[in-house]
């Protein structure tokens, strides 16, 4: 058994969470157009592809490529990882701090 969750794992739920987080903001910034529903509701559906396909094409290979050179430096310590996983983590909670609330 795996106490630590393979490094797919993190960047998934990093990635999630990056859609997240401009889905929020767009959704804020959308919310205050002087459009009808049906325009605003375009707006966001157009806009949360485009961030899917964003976050998938672009910084999906950033990350592994990131977390393939910090895991080369650090010889693939668990632990490490755990602990980078970790603070970009806690950098998505703040952001979404100051988007939601």
């Amino acid at each position: 058994m795996r106490l630590i969750p393979p490094k797919r794992f993190f960047i998934n739920l990093e990635l999630a969470l990056i859609l997240g987080l401009c889905e929020g903001a767009m959704f804020n910034i959308v919310l205050r157009l002087n459009y009808t529903r049906y325009q605003k509701v375009g707006l966001l559906m157009l806009g949360t592809a485009g961030v899917f396909s964003l976050v998938t094409a672009i910084v999906r290979p950033l990350a592994e490529k990131t977390l393939k050179t910090v895991a080369r430096a650090e010889e693939g310590s668990a632990l490490s990882r755990l602990v980078i996983h970790a603070m970009i983590i806690a950098g998505l909670f703040f952001g979404y701090l100051k988007v939601y609330f």
